[in-house]
């Protein structure tokens, strides 16, 4: 047996030399006759040639699969080239056929080893190059797989993986029009697109105002990738001829630079409303991302004169400034005489009417109108995001408060467009008013993650940040919105509120008001908020004149009415108070700001009744401040609940304190401990309260002790701890600690920081006092 497995072997071994003698000789006949450098050169080619046609294709509009295409055609004539080249050759007497030489001549020939080893290496590269795109990358564009599938897509061109954010930017579309009249129409057309790709639930779209910093950019499209934190970019540009329009769209990859799509449209005016739907749908299929359901296409303007009204209208609006929200509700009230059922111009002029209202130079009338307009907006086309936004921004503000009701319009709003950074914004700011901060912050930081560079998304977040106690980061986002809206007053008034209500800074507060009014001199928030800044640190006199400086823009202003009774209040101007918010009340008695104020119109009642000894007047006015104080509770809950949040959680307090005032001792804990239970769930609750509260439970210790650390932080309102009755008043409250020297020592305190920042003020910003004041 061993012989017969010995000789099998030898025969095997014997027949392999052979084998091998005849490759051996094969290969390098095959040299000889230059066949694998006719195969190492045509794959050069090849490589070259695929590599153009990947850049320069979609330059030219035209499709990736025409890549497949050519690759095609590629591989078809690689054998055709090996099978030419063995069989004839190139030499200097022309081309010939290739004649057999012997073992022995063969052996005597020398290859060129540099030329061989260049071709190697060319023939490496191209075989990665092949591997990396359409092997190993997720993104081939012959073996592309749809995400969660292991069967390949049939259309490439509608299939492009993405990671697991989704996130797009879509850059200002160049206007390529021989007029510069037609950049409104260019960018309404950038707008509308980015605004259909919002509607998707599967992307993370950033906003037109973070996208704008890039108009006319030369920077890279990794770089601009890289400060919007985005995985896609989309380009475009848009020619408007006449009635005719061209619009040339594309999408890359930012990390890799490469075009994963292209697509240009030729149409005329008549269905441009419905190209930009079709362009989204498209860039979506092309991102292997459905909407949810079938997309939710915008009622359009039946008229392009309506339609460029709406785009220049809405420009304006975005800015907050009072003259160009008096222009913007012009614009939209001509696209609404152009277009009656253009859903979106009602709902723009609701917004604008309700913005107005807010920063000055609101007329009679204005709130109606801002109802009336989204309840149109409504009507044609309940779902639309737009107008369910407009209603949700007038329920959802503090002067209004009909909280549960804004929720509803914001929800569906969101759920149309979760993308748009000022809805989230708006949101934000109803569900802090509603004491729900943690739920705030979130939307803030949506917003931001959305609009990056946008100053009122930095503004947000630096509101949120500063409520949480995180004072530098605070101010990194507000000196970043600063520097995205230098000239914007209203940017100025929001980082002078920032520093009013969150960062307890009253002097940088007091500097940015001021500059508003630099940058806008009729804008209103800003008199309003130095009132306010005045008021607190006890300079009643200022306060009064920047007051009747607001008033003179805008008489019915709700920040006028609010800033008068409170500097009325705080210095014990008992009747003329009464007086004035009697008046309030008589032109807006839904005015929830002003029903806060009606309560106190009893209180003040019972103090003076107090003062001339009339128990029984006093103990009827103090109930019926009790009464209307429980109802504004809830009245504030849509299902009449006892609920605390942060718009009510004053009424608490006042309630707490009539209860005592009365000695019911039980309902004022009851009050005081629903407060306190509210404030233990709050990242960094509003200081006063905190000291109110505990005073009203009798722990005087613990009340003082919080005052200290407010005014360590910055806390000025000396004056206004009187108002609260449980502190400061005579007026039988169980746990009044007015006389405790903890809290004298306290409010000593306090007042001599505030001589401080008064005297600040007048060294470096005497413009902040009246003149000759």
């Amino acid at each position: 047996m061993f012989l017969e497995w010995r000789n099998w072997y030898y025969h095997a071994v014997s027949r392999g030399v052979v084998v091998r003698m005849d490759i051996a000789g094969f290969i390098a006949e095959a040299r000889r006759r230059n066949v694998f450098r006719a195969a190492g050169l045509y794959a050069g080619f090849a490589f070259v040639a695929l590599q153009l046609a990947d850049i320069l294709l979609p330059a030219f509009g035209l499709a990736e699969d025409n890549v497949s295409v050519l690759l095609l055609l590629i591989a078809l004539g690689f054998p055709l080239v090996l099978v030419g080249s063995w069989l004839v050759e190139v030499t200097p007497e022309g081309v010939r056929i290739t004649t057999p030489i012997s073992a022995e001549q063969r052996a005597r020939l020398k290859s060129g080893r540099l030329v061989d080893l260049a071709i190697i290496v060319l023939a490496l590269g191209v075989g990665f190059m092949y591997v990396e795109r359409f092997i190993l990358s997720e993104e081939g564009t012959t073996t592309l797989l749809v995400p969660g599938s292991d069967v390949p897509n049939s259309d490439p061109q509608e299939a492009v993986p993405v990671v697991k954010e989704n996130s797009i930017a879509v850059l200002p579309f160049d206007n390529l029009s021989s007029s510069e009249e037609n950049a409104f129409f260019a960018a309404g057309i950038h707008e509308d697109i980015l605004n259909s790709l919002s509607q998707n639930p599967e992307l993370l779209v950033t906003s037109r105002t973070s996208t704008l910093a890039f108009q006319n950019t030369t920077r890279s499209i990794a770089d601009i990738a890289s400060e919007l934190d985005v995985e896609y970019i989309m380009e475009g540009s848009v020619r408007r001829a006449g009635n005719r329009v061209r619009i040339s769209v594309q999408l890359i990859e930012a990390e890799t630079d490469r075009h994963l799509w292209s697509e240009a449209y030729e149409r005329t005016l008549d269905d441009i409303f419905a190209l930009q739907v079709e362009v989204a749908e498209e860039v979506a299929a092309a991102l292997e991302v459905q909407f949810g359901g079938p997309p939710q296409t915008p009622k359009p303007a039946n008229s392009v004169a309506a339609y460029d009204f709406f785009i220049e209208a809405r420009d304006l609006l975005e800015t907050y400034e009072p003259d160009n929200l008096t222009r913007a509700i012009e614009l939209f009230e001509a696209a609404i005489d152009a277009d009656a059922n253009y859903v979106d111009a009602w709902a723009g002029l609701s917004i604008a009417l309700n913005s107005r209202r807010f920063i000055g130079g609101a007329k009679e009338g204005d709130s109606a109108r801002t109802v009336s307009a989204a309840e149109r907006a409504l009507s044609l086309d309940p779902n639309n995001w737009y107008a369910n936004s407009a209603m949700a921004r007038y329920l959802g503000q503090q002067d209004v408060a009909r909280f549960n009701q804004a929720n509803r319009y914001f929800e569906t709003a969101i759920l149309q467009n979760p993308n748009d950074a000022d809805l989230l914004v708006f949101y934000g700011f109803s569900l802090w008013w509603q004491g729900r901060s943690a739920d705030a912050a979130d939307y803030f930081s949506r917003a931001f993650r959305r609009d990056p560079l946008s100053a009122e998304a930095n503004m947000a977040r630096a509101m949120a940040l500063g409520w949480r106690g995180q004072r530098e980061d605070a101010e990194t986002h507000l000196r970043r919105a600063l520097r995205f809206a230098p000239n914007s007053a209203y940017i100025a008034w929001w980082a002078g509120a920032i520093y009013q209500t969150t960062l307890f800074d009253q002097f940088g507060a007091a500097r940015q008001f001021l500059d508003s009014l630099k940058l806008n001199p009729e804008f209103l928030q800003g008199y309003a908020w130095l009132a306010g800044v005045a008021s607190h640190l006890g300079n009643y006199e200022t306060a009064a004149y920047w007051i009747d400086r607001a008033r003179e823009l805008s008489p019915r202003s709700t920040d006028v009415m609010f800033r008068t009774g409170d500097n009325l209040l705080v210095q014990r101007r008992w009747q003329e108070f009464q007086e004035h918010q009697r008046e309030w009340a008589s032109w807006d008695d839904s005015n929830m700001v002003g029903r806060v104020y009606a309560s106190a119109v009893h209180r003040v009642e019972a103090q003076m009744a107090w003062d001339r000894e009339d128990i029984q007047t006093f103990r009827t006015e103090t109930q019926a401040a009790l009464d209307d104080a429980l109802t504004y509770i809830r009245d504030s809950n849509a299902d009449s609940s006892t609920e605390v949040h942060f718009w009510n959680s004053w009424m608490f307090m006042a309630a707490g304190t009539y209860a005592g005032n009365l000695g019911d001792r039980e309902l004022a804990h009851r009050m005081f401990r629903t407060l306190a239970s509210y404030q233990e769930q709050e990242v960094n609750p509003v200081e006063i309260q905190l000291v109110i509260t505990h005073a009203g439970l009798g722990d005087h210790d613990k009340a003082i002790d919080y005052l200290n650390r407010f005014i360590d932080q910055g806390f000025t309102a000396t004056q206004h701890l009187h108002v609260y009755g449980v502190l400061t008043d005579e007026l039988g409250t169980y746990g009044n600690i007015k006389n405790n020297v903890g809290f004298i020592d306290a409010v000593a305190r306090m007042n001599v920081k505030n001589a401080a920042i008064l005297a600040r003020l007048r060294e470096e910003l005497p413009g902040f006092f009246p003149p000759g004041g």
